[in-house]
């Protein structure tokens, strides 16, 4: 349990520090803090059932989305052509049926 919730913990302020450094002048700690925390607890969610939440798009688009992490939803083969962003998270949208990904900094709410 207490190595659970230290990895929890390290990502959380991971996640916090790297906001903290791309939207500073923007985002307080606090603020940085508080969008780690609502990302993980997305994440959480994500994995137990389909969750809508609202990010903004690099464009500045508000997008709303349908994701989750359940493997019962997802029915995907993979071919290898994928990357990984480390300031992203990876969900499967249940409306496209694709994986998407968005920046953690990026999250508006959680419905």
């Amino acid at each position: 349990m207490a190595t659970t919730f230290k990895n929890m913990m390290r990502e959380v302020m991971n996640m916090a520090h790297r906001a903290f450094q791309l939207k500073g002048a923007y985002m307080s700690w606090t603020e940085c803090l508080k969008q780690a925390w609502q990302v993980i607890k997305l994440k959480a969610r994500m994995k137990k059932q389909v969750v809508e939440f609202y990010f903004q798009k690099m464009n500045g688009e508000i997008r709303q989305a349908f994701g989750t992490l359940m493997e019962s939803h997802i029915d995907y083969t993979p071919n290898g052509k994928g990357y990984a962003c480390k300031d992203c998270t990876k969900y499967w949208d249940e409306v496209k049926g694709e994986w998407r990904q968005f920046k953690n900094y990026n999250l508006i709410r959680v419905a």
